[in-house]
C-alpha cells in the first residue's frame, strides 16, 4: 500500500524545511498545495503563490508534487484529497506547514499497524499528535491524522468537520474530537510555531477568526436564521 502526505501552505519556508526533512524517503508522495487564501487579505498586494523560498524547498524533493492552487483553506485541503486517488495513495497523513515528524520514528511499525487496522473498515485514524510542548506536559491531539482511502473523504465548509462517503449517497459526517478512533503507533507529529514569523502567526490567527465568522454567516443563511 502507498503512503503519502497531504499539506497546504503559503510562505512557510522554514516549516517546510523541517517537515520535508523529517519524512524524507519515508512516504511515496507528498501533495503540497501552495496558494494564498483569496478571500482573506484581498487588495493588500499579496502574491498569489509563495515568494519566500517555500516552492524551491518543495522542488528539491523528487517525491513532492507542487500544486499551484490559490484558494480557501478548505478548498486546498480537498484538492490533495482528490489528487490522492490520481496518484494511487491508499493512506494520507494530514499535516500543516508548521508540523514535522519527531526524530526516531518507527516507520516500519507505523505502516504495519496501519495496514492491519484496515480490516476494521475504519476510514480515519489518530496518530500521536503533540500539539504543544508545555512545561506541565504534552497535550495529545485528538484530530484524525491518518486517512485511509482519502479520496473517499472530503472537508466540509464547517471548520474541522469531514464527510466520509457512504452507501446510498448518505455521507457520514466526522468531527474533530473523536477520541474513540484507533491510534496508530510508530510516529509522533509535533508542532513548532517558531518556524513562522510572528506576523505570519498573527495573520493565521486573524484568518481563523475570519473563517469561523464566515461559517456562522453561511449557517445562518442556510437555515434562514436572523
Amino acid at each position: 500500500m502507498k503512503f503519502g502526505i497531504g499539506l497546504s501552505f503559503y510562505n512557510d519556508v522554514e516549516g517546510l524545511k523541517l517537515l520535508l526533512a523529517s519524512i524524507e524517503k519515508q512516504v511515496d508522495q507528498v501533495l503540497a498545495i501552495d496558494g494564498r487564501y483569496p478571500s482573506f487579505g484581498r487588495g493588500k498586494g499579496l502574491a498569489a503563490l509563495s515568494i519566500d523560498g517555500s516552492r524551491e524547498v518543495c522542488k528539491a524533493y523528487d517525491n513532492v508534487l507542487l500544486v499551484d492552487y490559490p484558494a480557501t483553506q478548505i478548498q486546498k485541503r480537498n484538492k490533495y484529497l482528490q489528487l490522492s486517488k490520481r496518484h494511487g495513495l491508499d493512506f494520507l497523513i494530514i499535516m500543516d506547514g508548521d508540523e514535522y515528524i519527531k526524530t526516531g520514528a518507527d516507520w516500519q511499525t507505523f505502516r504495519y499497524v496501519a495496514q492491519k487496522r484496515v480490516r476494521l473498515d475504519l476510514s480515519m485514524y489518530r496518530i500521536y499528535d503533540i500539539r504543544y510542548e508545555e512545561q506541565n506536559g504534552w497535550d495529545l491531539g485528538e484530530r484524525p491524522r491518518l486517512w485511509y482511502k482519502p479520496y473517499e473523504c472530503r472537508y466540509d465548509v464547517k471548520h474541522y468537520r469531514w464527510f466520509i462517503k457512504a452507501k446510498n449517497h448518505l455521507d457520514r459526517p466526522v468531527y474533530e474530537g473523536n477520541a474513540g478512533r484507533a491510534l496508530i503507533p510508530g510516529i509522533i507529529m509535533k508542532h513548532n510555531r517558531d518556524v513562522r514569523p510572528k506576523e505570519r502567526n498573527e495573520t493565521m490567527n486573524r484568518y481563523e477568526d475570519w473563517l469561523l465568522h464566515h461559517e456562522i454567516k453561511q449557517m445562518k443563511k442556510k437555515y434562514n436564521l436572523a
